[in-house]
């Protein structure tokens, strides 16, 4: 989301992914004051194996120390990309 708005110049985002990142997406979209709206994808299994599940766990606890605690900036920044919209033909 940091990237998406400091190298792309987005604000507004429309995130498909799997609803766990969806959740995780569109928080830390909200703490930096973007617009983000999420729609889930099917998921692969309808169970989650005990490993992701404590993996997604753990990073949603990152998620908000790194915005809350630590105020962590992304390790991967780059020069601005300009995205621009044109006409379908």
């Amino acid at each position: 989301m940091v990237r998406a708005q400091s190298i792309f110049g987005l604000s507004r985002f429309i995130l498909v992914s799997q609803h766990f990142h969806n959740e995780q997406a569109i928080f830390l979209a909200r703490r930096r004051g973007l617009d983000a709206v999420g729609f889930d994808a099917a998921d692969v299994s309808r169970s989650i194996a005990p490993t992701t599940y404590w993996r997604e766990y753990l990073a949603r606890v990152q998620a908000v120390l790194d915005v809350t605690l630590l105020q962590t900036q992304p390790k991967f920044d780059g020069p601005p990309v300009m995205i621009t919209q044109t006409a379908a033909p």
